[in-house]
């Protein structure tokens, strides 16, 4: 097969599942099933998906679901860069996983000049499919619902992710808006006592509860508060009748969920891909 374009299917989504699948499928390929701002491009073809959101980073654009043969990586990484690159976006990951072909399609990008992402350039797809064991912890969980709890669990979220400085309420307070707007979000946050000292979201789909964030102020670290965010999302995903858990785990939180019963389903290895100006051309 020729590496030439091929249409495939794109839409835009604002919200819903976008492409149909199982809570193992969706923790090998995440960023395609989540509900999709204004905005955004899905690209979903047969031999790869795509998202592509002009004005964000590479984290936000990502490609995955890779489905090859051999023949037809380089054509189409270059197909990929000069859609990317057609739209601003310079910087993306790749993402390999368990089910990619080739079997060393990683190896094959490597030599197309992509590297290991800095920051995670392995996180494993894990599912937990039944209760988490009963403990008591003295950490009560619970569903933000004002725009004042919002800001106290973004500024956790933002401590904890490396933020520097203090956020911009302006900005917090779109974001409220954003996401309130998004029927299958949620955002979480734990307390010892009376003080908020843990933060999550959630995102539920047809086939679980996606966990996303999760932090713990260091204070308050190693008395259950990260447990308790967890069960919190998996009441909620009980009473949608949707009583499964899926996560892409990092090396921080692998341990953490592998303890309380997550399943590990799926590997993804996490390439950067720096888009020059000539993409298109170079493969």
């Amino acid at each position: 097969m020729s590496g030439g374009a091929e249409p495939g299917r794109s839409r835009d989504k604002t919200e819903g599942v976008t492409l149909p699948a199982t809570a193992r499928e969706i923790a090998e390929t995440l960023n395609v099933h989540m509900p999709q701002r204004a905005g955004t491009e899905v690209i979903d073809t047969p031999r790869y998906a795509a998202i592509l959101v002009p004005g964000e980073g590479p984290y936000q654009n990502v490609v995955q679901r890779l489905r090859l043969r051999p023949e037809e990586v380089a054509p189409v990484v270059g197909e990929v860069r000069a859609r990317f690159a057609a739209a601003g976006c310079h910087r993306v990951t790749w993402e390999v996983g368990t089910s990619a072909t080739p079997g060393d399609l990683a190896e094959r990008l490597a030599g197309l000049g992509m590297v290991p992402e800095p920051r995670e350039p392995l996180v494993v797809g894990m599912v937990l499919s039944r209760p988490l064991p009963s403990s008591s912890t003295g950490v009560v969980a619970r569903r933000v619902t004002t725009l004042d709890e919002f800001r106290i669990a973004s500024a956790i979220l933002h401590r904890g992710f490396g933020g520097d400085g203090e956020e911009d309420p302006a900005a917090v307070e779109a974001a409220y808006a954003r996401h309130s707007a998004v029927r299958q979000f949620a955002r979480y946050l734990a307390y010892l006592g009376d003080a908020p000292v843990a933060a999550a979201d959630g995102l539920y789909v047809d086939a679980g509860v996606v966990l996303s964030g999760g932090v713990t102020l260091p204070e308050a670290r190693g008395r259950g508060a990260y447990r308790a965010l967890i069960a919190a999302r998996w009441e909620e995903g009980v009473r949608r009748g949707t009583p499964a858990l899926i996560s892409q785990a990092g090396a921080m939180s692998r341990p953490i969920l592998k303890r309380l019963g997550f399943e590990e389903v799926a590997e993804i290895r996490v390439l950067l891909d720096e888009i020059g100006g000539d993409a298109g051309r170079s493969t």
